[in-house]
């Protein structure tokens, strides 16, 4: 039997979601109807059409592979074949059933299969009961053999079966691998191919079980067809398009496999397709308008200067976010680089990025207390593994001097979590400061960072900016769920209120140097919508304290370039207030 004729091909069942409907009765939110919205009856008309569209393209792959249709069952679902007492064959449908409790039946020990990821080794992550684990599949009119590894192992002896999909397929793959490895011997005879990590995000991932000569393989493809650039001449709010006549441009490696077995569906929704609702809101002061941003106009005027952002990954963010916003005015992009060609990592303590047709840089010094780190002084607990020494600013300050415009944030490490759960306790001079509370040493430490302003840095030319603290929107107290809303929240539960941005505020008020507070506490506390949640590269740990990009880090931006443009112009009490009232919904 030829290659192409011996294939078995399944489509797994996806499994539903629910998509919760949030509306805006929020009178901080002023909704103007958006052309970038789809109501509910046109998403469900272009995915029932984007479906039917996937089978024609399927159709053609059928047409490659004459046993598709068989394998399909002639269109219904699999059916389990017995036979009676009379020597008839009865068959069942295996889908038609219950769950049925029975002993523990588990047939592998994830946190020994070296092909399960560790997000979804519950046991081995702290769950504490197994009782999920007993249960079992029980068809209406039938029962499922029980699993017999070394049969199935000879079965698939010099075979090749092949998943395709997305995280959900991954997932039955690494199942079947880690079923199958608990009847091997030799383990160390089951091996990836191309000796991969199993990762969320690669295309490709195969393991061989060379006792037996055959592969199980995965291939990334969460909506079976291609994924297309953007056309020419399309409206500004397509980002890419799929393409639902042609399928995914890897799927002749799909080919020559034994059995083939699909699924697609989770990413067929509006927050992986059309949703980019928390992009489509812009802060509105209540009594004024902050200028549109122009970003030739930002350029020209920080020709020749030098930004510096000072402070923890939030100040990253924002120094990331004003990189890119001014990207987009920059015609040869080969002339904007990081100037130690470092990546952008999250514990590096500088970063520069050079635009060189306009001679200016952007740089990010990591400081997040400010302060300096010490050693732990003689004699001190054992308690003690290190030391925040609060009367001196952090050793690479005089790094900072010499800006235009420097931009300080701390707060966020200012939590028990990474001071006195890490041993890290306080110190001014040569006193240890064991029962010091952490904001009595907050504001300490800035006003530690006051004092340097006004001994070192040059009136005449630095502008300074304090961005005060923004707030998280997790779901719980152990910071651990995350539920991202798809429009800005009601009210700010709270939020907008901080003791941090409180001392910042009266800090920074009594520097005799001119400083901006950019009090965004209040204006963040709306913004649930428009945090990283589950979409960054990492999405097994979810982040309710980050923000997305583009997204709320670009407003903070525009209101400094704002400033900068307009205080030569605006009163001061007005340029104070574009921080203080509503967000708007925009086109």
């Amino acid at each position: 039997m030829s290659a192409l004729n011996r294939t078995i091909i399944s489509f797994n069942k996806t499994s539903s979601f629910n998509r919760r409907t949030l509306g805006i009765g929020s009178p901080r939110a002023i909704h103007n109807n958006r052309f970038g919205c789809v109501s509910l009856r046109f998403q469900v008309l272009i995915i029932t059409v984007s479906v039917v569209s996937f089978f024609v393209a399927v159709g053609g792959y059928m047409y490659v592979l004459p046993s598709l249709s068989r394998a399909f069952f002639n269109g219904q679902v699999p059916l389990l074949s017995e036979h009676n007492s009379n020597g008839s064959v009865r068959e069942c449908d295996v889908f038609d059933g219950s769950w049925v409790q029975v002993k523990d039946h588990t047939l592998y020990n994830a946190t020994e299969c070296p092909f399960v990821e560790r997000g979804f080794d519950c046991l081995g992550n702290g769950r504490g009961d197994r009782d999920y684990l007993g249960w079992r599949w029980k068809p209406r009119s039938c029962d499922i053999p029980r699993f017999d590894v070394r049969g199935v192992l000879e079965m698939l002896r010099s075979k090749r079966v092949v998943f395709v999909g997305d995280s959900m397929s991954r997932t039955q793959w690494e199942s079947l691998i880690c079923m199958l490895m608990a009847g091997v011997e030799d383990k160390r005879g089951v091996y990836e191919v191309n000796q991969n990590q199993i990762t969320k995000r690669i295309r490709f991932l195969g393991v061989r079980f060379s006792a037996f000569n055959f592969t199980i393989e995965f291939f990334r493809s969460v909506f079976l067809v291609q994924q297309g650039r953007v056309p020419r001449h399309a409206p500004k709010r397509v980002q890419s398009t799929l393409l639902l006549d042609k399928l995914d441009d890897i799927s002749d490696q799909w080919l020559n496999s034994d059995i083939l077995i699909f699924n697609t569906g989770h990413w067929w929704v509006p927050s992986k397709l059309f949703d980019m609702d928390y992009l489509g809101w812009r802060w509105k002061p209540r009594s004024c308008d902050i200028p549109r941003f122009d970003v030739r106009g930002v350029l020209e005027m920080l020709r020749s200067k030098r930004v510096v952002f000072v402070g923890d990954s939030m100040s990253r963010t924002q120094w990331e976010s004003l990189i890119c916003m001014l990207m987009a005015g920059v015609e040869d992009k080969r002339g904007v680089y990081e100037v130690n060609q470092n990546q952008i990592t999250k514990r590096i303590r500088f970063l520069g990025v050079r635009f060189s047709a306009f001679n200016f840089t952007i740089e990010f010094f990591r400081s997040v207390f400010l302060v300096q780190q010490g050693r732990v002084p003689r004699h001190a607990p054992k308690r003690v593994q290190s030391t925040l020494l609060l009367d001196k600013l952090d050793d690479i300050s005089d790094q900072w001097l010499n800006s235009d415009i420097l931009i300080f944030n701390t707060g966020h490490w200012w939590v028990p979590s990474k001071l006195f759960d890490m041993g890290c306790y306080f110190q001014v001079g040569s006193s240890l400061k064991l029962g010091m509370t952490i904001p009595s040493a907050f504001r300490i430490a800035l006003e530690t960072w006051s004092s340097w302003v006004d001994r070192e840095i040059n009136k005449n030319r630095t502008r300074i900016f304090f961005r005060t603290f923004e707030p998280s929107h997790w779901s719980d107290l152990t910071r651990r769920i995350c539920n991202v809303t798809q429009y800005p929240t009601f009210g700010t539960n709270g939020r907008d209120q901080s003791l941090f941005s409180d001392t910042i505020l009266d800090v920074v008020k009594n520097v005799t140097i001119p400083i901006n507070a950019l009090h965004v506490t209040s204006m963040s506390a709306f913004r649930s919508d428009a945090h990283v949640g589950s979409w960054s590269d990492n999405p097994s740990i979810q982040d309710c304290s980050h923000w997305c990009l583009p997204g709320v880090p670009d407003m903070w931006n525009e209101i400094i370039l704002s400033q900068l443009f307009a205080e030569s112009e605006i009163p001061s009490q007005q340029i104070e207030s574009f921080s203080k009232f509503s967000y708007l919904l925009i086109d």
